[in-house]
């Protein structure tokens, strides 16, 4: 079962083991090599990835106390980041990222 949390600062292996694998596995096939190495280098600092999502404050995907994607909404209607673990693709963790950012939508809309 897949549900949606907060962000957390403890959560951030899990977040880039996220991005890491959706970017490895997933598009590996849509772009060149060089870009991948780019865009999820091997080797990273951390803190780098730790602040940008600070500021970004994404919703979690988590599946058995696993993180297994992530999403962001900016308050001008922006989706930055949409990632689910390459392990973890059609098994309904995008569409409970984007039913928890289409929720936090609305809530926009009405204040």
């Amino acid at each position: 079962m897949v549900t949606i949390e907060k962000y957390e600062a403890g959560l951030i292996p899990g977040l880039w083991d996220v991005y890491f694998t959706s970017i490895r596995m997933v598009c590996s096939n849509n772009y060149k090599k060089d870009q991948i190495e780019a865009w999820a280098p091997e080797s990273f600092d951390i803190n780098i990835f730790k602040e940008t999502m600070g500021k970004l404050d994404p919703f979690v995907a988590m599946s058995d106390r696993k993180v297994v994607g992530y999403t962001d909404l900016q308050k001008d209607g922006l989706i930055d980041h949409f990632y689910v673990h390459g392990e973890y693709q059609r098994k309904g963790v995008g569409k409970k990222l984007m039913e928890a950012v289409l929720d936090k939508g609305v809530s926009y809309t009405l204040t």
